[in-house]
């Protein structure tokens, strides 16, 4: 009886919106999707104050009178905006894919001469590429209700679509549906249905509806990238420079360097580093996916790239504010632009996002000398300064093809409580190994709780790393090697020998230590867990220099009144800076979640 009662109750309270949502879902067509995607991201473009501005400036006008871009209309604006990207058609050509794909996304159709997009297309695809609207789909309120709480599969779903945009059809359009275009159009449903903050449409309702509307015309299938346009996009991201300077309210505006035979080596370097083993031209995406433990920073790097190409004129005011730094030394604009594609880098969600967050990666050089190479610069270096370092030894001058090996300390050996008490700082799982040149390898640790003290190891009594620390001189015996790593010694690591000026970076993987994991080869794992036989590998540098780089990322430093923030107050500090105060009705339905079962 109570039962019966309780299914009449549902019915007249969620039955109403379920019809609603039905009907939604019956009488949608790519067409009307489209459509509503684009109003679902109208607050986003409200950033892009000078869109139309844009779009009529370069469009065309067909015999109709309906406007829209082209191929020529995109070379047009680069070749404009940006000179330094338009010298190369392959690179322009690659965009132009890549944008046509966002403006019909989430059913991309083929890129032909005719292909153009329209005023719709051209805002959706500003919207999901140049202010990051991708971070919203299968949202609703800009990011703050999920119908699917998976951040993992929202992870995976931005790499697939990056690689779909600049990839070539693989073959008919009558292959089998790709499941991924599926989920795509399922998060768009999930966006622009009814809303309803507590009644998400099951995937049930969402499956039948998204396999409908793909099968209504043809839709771009399969994601094959070929070695060279993936080389060409990593190229242009190696060579792309963010300025402090911001526009909107949180995109920095950036510039290109000028392409060069080290920045397109070190493109090539990274594909091969993602094809692993494999050795042909196209890429499948169970090589492409391992980008995501490869090259994490990759998707945030490339709608960066956009937010450059789509960014307003620069005031004279943030012209002096957008000053960036000439790479200094031995060290290439093109190695400090591949690392930031790897090394770890705090990334905000969208809802809790604030003008303080400082989006870019700077690399400040250290002023120590570069051929000092002893145990004394690193404890130095590293004592109790609580940002991130980079660790980077580059190869001397005689050494074919030229070598780079580093390492990332994701925060000082200790940290001060109180002012007086120190307390050894845990490594986490940021901590990298890795060698950059002539092949791309990566060590990630996997053992957080270990002391960052624990993986630099002197094997000398008479060397503590405290006694060092503590020493206003440099110790006779810290010309001694030293290693970074397993704290064993059995395992991965980097031998550095300050006298022979050489370092060793091995993976150490034996039959014998086959099962130990203090570091993850990156790129002996796919994405999904599959077993992939660990490979035992050294390479040995003549060095040339070292120089260690303070990392500042995720905080705009000047924001933070000058105060230090030590690494165990920042996570607290970023915290309070973007706290939202919630209150009364909104508070509740924040609670019930979008599509929450509980």
């Amino acid at each position: 009886m109570l039962g019966a009662l309780g299914q009449v109750l549902n019915s007249l309270h969620f039955g109403p919106h379920e019809r609603k949502v039905k009907r939604y879902l019956n009488e949608a067509t790519q067409d009307s999707v489209l459509e509503d995607l684009k109003i679902a991201l109208a607050p986003r473009i409200k950033e892009v104050q000078h869109l139309w501005i844009t779009f009529d400036a370069y469009c065309v006008e067909d015999y109709s009178h309906q406007r829209y871009w082209n191929v020529i209309s995109f070379r047009e604006y680069i070749e404009k905006k940006h000179p330094d990207v338009a010298n190369s058609e392959a690179v322009v050509q690659l965009l132009w894919r890549c944008f046509l794909y966002f403006a019909y996304h989430p059913f991309p159709c083929d890129a032909t001469d005719s292909s153009k997009v329209d005023s719709s297309g051209f805002q959706r695809a500003v919207s999901l590429l140049a202010v990051q609207g991708t971070d919203i789909l299968g949202t609703q309120d800009e990011g703050e209700y999920f119908w699917r709480h998976d951040c993992a599969f929202f992870r995976r779903a931005d790499f697939q679509r990056l690689f779909r945009s600049i990839s070539l059809p693989e073959g008919p359009n009558n292959q089998p549906t790709d499941p991924s275009l599926e989920e795509d159009v399922m998060d768009i449903l999930a966006m622009t249905q009814p809303q309803s903050v507590s009644l998400a449409p099951s995937q049930d309702q969402l499956g039948p509806a998204s396999r409908k509307l793909l099968s209504e015309s043809p839709v771009r299938t399969g994601c094959r990238v070929t070695r060279k346009d993936l080389s060409t996009l990593l190229s242009l991201l190696l060579r792309l420079r963010l300025h402090k300077a911001k526009w909107g309210s949180y995109f920095h505006f950036g510039t290109f360097d000028k392409s060069e035979p080290v920045v397109e080596r070190l493109a090539d370097i990274l594909v091969k580093g993602l094809g692993g083993d494999y050795n042909g031209e196209k890429l499948g995406s169970e090589h492409l996916l391992r980008a995501m433990g490869l090259l994490p920073n990759l998707n945030q790097r490339f709608h960066q790239l956009w937010t450059v190409l789509f960014q307003p004129p620069m005031a004279a005011d943030n012209q002096i504010l957008s000053q960036v730094p000439e790479p200094v030394g031995a060290v290439s604009g093109g190695i400090i632009g591949a690392i930031t594609l790897f090394i770890p880098h705090p990334k905000f969600p969208t809802s809790t996002r604030a003008t303080m967050q400082d989006a870019r990666i700077t690399l400040e050089k250290q002023t120590q000398r570069p051929d000092d190479l002893t145990v004394t610069r690193l404890v130095k270096t590293l004592e109790n300064n609580a940002y991130p370092h980079l660790m980077l030894l580059t190869s001397d001058a005689t050494t074919t093809p030229a070598t780079v090996v580093g390492a990332y300390f994701p925060g000082p050996l200790w940290l001060k409580a109180n002012g007086k008490d120190m307390r050894e700082f845990k490594t986490g799982t940021s901590h990298l190994l890795f060698q950059l040149e002539p092949q791309f390898r990566l060590l990630r640790w996997t053992c957080p709780n270990i002391p960052l003290t624990d993986i630099i190891n002197t094997h000398e009594e008479e060397l503590s790393l405290e006694a060092i620390a503590a020493s206003d001189k440099t110790p006779p015996t810290s010309n001694k090697v030293y290693w970074i790593g397993d704290p064993e010694r059995t395992g991965p690591g980097l031998q550095i020998d300050p006298v022979a000026r050489s370092a060793l970076l091995t993976s150490n993987f034996t039959d014998a230590n086959v099962g130990v994991a203090w570091y993850n080869d990156v790129g002996r794992h796919s994405d999904r867990g599959d077993k992939i036989p660990k490979k035992h590998w050294e390479v040995t540098v003549k060095l040339g220099q070292l120089n260690f780089f303070r990392l500042s990322c995720g905080l705009d430093a000047d924001l933070a009144t000058g105060r230090i923030i030590r690494a165990k107050d920042q996570a607290r500090y970023m915290r309070e800076a973007m706290k939202t105060r919630i209150a009364g009705e909104d508070l509740k339905k924040r609670i019930s979640g979008f599509g929450s079962t509980t």
